[in-house]
């Protein structure tokens, strides 16, 4: 079965908006992603010591990333190059969870998950703290709270805390 077709078949969406508290010392700007429905074409980044980063990428429905470049995940790739950066706890979460073949992050999901698409769709600065959403488009099988177990263990590893806005379709 093609992948594509099932994820877009799927009867939930999720968006998942994490926040870093306190993560965002030592950055001027922050900013990447148009919205949460297209994975992000531009992520941009300042710090206080004089590094500024602005990674391009293309824009693409976010149920098909592989047809686009996530410029949050290559920002958090060069990120980790920085001394002074390589610590951003979003950063790290995204490097280690990130897919070498695709735009998609391999979160630990239930087994029948093969298919499930999570996605870096936005990042910003809001005080000290740093927001990060992941779109969440699951198989057929996951449901909300498998999402939320997942969640709720990598934010005690992360630490961040998260709020879930769903649809059905």
């Amino acid at each position: 079965m093609d992948p594509q077709t099932d994820v877009r078949s799927a009867e939930l969406w999720i968006d998942a908006c994490l926040t870093f508290s306190n993560d965002s010392y030592g950055l001027l700007k922050l900013t990447a992603g148009e919205g949460c429905n297209v994975v992000p074409s531009l992520a941009e980044v300042e710090s206080e010591r004089g590094i500024s980063m602005r990674i391009d990428g293309k824009a693409a429905p976010i149920s098909m990333p592989e047809q686009g470049i996530n410029a949050i995940i290559g920002l958090c790739e060069l990120l980790s190059d920085q001394p002074v950066l390589q610590d951003k706890r979003f950063s790290r979460l995204i490097n280690w969870y990130k897919n070498e073949d695709s735009d998609r992050l391999e979160f630990p999901l239930p087994e029948t998950a093969e298919q499930a698409v999570a996605v870096p769709a936005r990042l910003w600065m809001e005080g000290d703290d740093i927001k990060l959403v992941i779109s969440f488009r699951p198989a057929p099988g996951i449901n909300h709270s498998d999402i939320e177990k997942v969640l709720n263990d990598l934010g005690r590893r992360y630490q961040f805390s998260y709020e879930l806005h769903s649809s059905e379709k």
